[in-house]
């Protein structure tokens, strides 16, 4: 992850976080248990990207990595927004 240069191009990016590793999601015998789990990761990983930009508080984070329906409902109208 790094920070803008701001349109400034005599200023270099600066690297705030670096992916460290991956995790893998297989579950042979069912198709469910696969979409559980990557969907609980990705809320998980939803919630610390949004408030490592300042986009939320470590409250709302927490919300959102437990599927809080108030803050999926306005995350899903925003999406909707975005790519309409």
């Amino acid at each position: 992850f790094l920070s803008g240069t701001g349109g400034n191009a005599e200023v270099s990016p600066t690297v705030v976080s670096q992916q460290e590793g991956v995790i893998r999601v297989n579950c042979i015998d069912c198709l469910d248990r696969t979409n559980l789990a990557q969907s609980v990761l990705a809320r998980w990983m939803l919630g610390m990207q949004l408030e490592a930009v300042g986009a939320v508080t470590p409250s709302e984070r927490d919300a959102i990595s437990q599927g809080d329906s108030m803050y999926f409902s306005l995350l899903q109208e925003a999406h909707k927004g975005m790519w309409a």
